[in-house]
């Protein structure tokens, strides 16, 4: 696709691609008001794939929460050899993504547009990933909304279950609260532990493909915070 807008149909070469969505067990309508995750309405929707669902998926890293893609698109440009996955929320930016990845004609990426807390039980297989980086995730902030958080204990062993042993989860944040609240559920969890945890002031240079949201955080004087857990063996 070289500068077109053609919208991306179903049939067409190189198009997403979905699995079939699944069954739905009868449920009373007032399972929807609970404050849990996942709710109804998303774990009936249909995950997207692109350029096509694999019939094992394999890959080396996995990013949750790409947004325009620059760290997803540095890493597999630096490393040709590997093949990078990223799961996507949002379907507009989804289809966004699709068209920068053909723009630059990256052969060595996959793009999965569902709810990471469903699409990793469901799809991802154990032991089949080198890395999961998560680059700043939603904080949530009032009080009411952090069920919504990703980082749960919960979802933490969902993702230390798809790491091969000394495989590393990698996250990034400029809210220290939220931070701190990561780094308790992995310390929580048997299967993970954490290397190393970093602070990065903002006239420091990232490599390997800052966000924009990270470049605009740290113009505006915030602190980048790391933390970098690994897979171990639970005895």
């Amino acid at each position: 696709m070289q500068g077109t807008s053609t919208p991306l149909s179903r049939g067409a070469l190189g198009a997403p691609q979905s699995l079939p969505r699944p069954t739905d067990p009868a449920r009373p309508a007032a399972s929807l008001c609970t404050k849990q995750f996942p709710s109804e309405f998303r774990s009936r929707r249909e995950v997207l794939f692109f350029p096509a669902p694999p019939d094992r998926f394999s890959a080396h890293t996995l990013e949750i929460g790409p947004g325009r893609g620059d760290y997803l698109f540095a890493q597999a440009t630096l490393h040709p050899d590997r093949v990078f996955a990223a799961i996507e929320i949002g379907k507009k930016r989804y289809f966004k993504l699709i068209h920068r990845v053909q723009c630059r004609g990256l052969g060595n990426v996959i793009l999965i547009n569902g709810d990471a807390r469903l699409v990793v039980p469901r799809l991802i297989p154990e032991s089949s990933l080198q890395q999961v980086v998560i680059l700043f995730p939603d904080p949530w902030p009032k009080r009411r909304h952090t069920f919504h958080r990703l980082l749960t204990s919960e979802f933490l062993e969902q993702l230390a279950r798809c790491l091969v042993p000394g495989g590393g989860l990698l996250v990034r944040s400029d809210v220290m609260d939220y931070v701190d609240e990561i780094a308790g559920n992995i310390a929580a969890t048997a299967t993970l532990e954490i290397e190393s945890r970093s602070s990065r002031r903002p006239d420091e240079i990232v490599s390997g493909g800052a966000t924009l949201y990270e470049q605009v955080q740290s113009a505006a004087g915030c602190t980048i915070h790391t933390l970098l857990a690994r897979r171990v063996a639970v005895t």
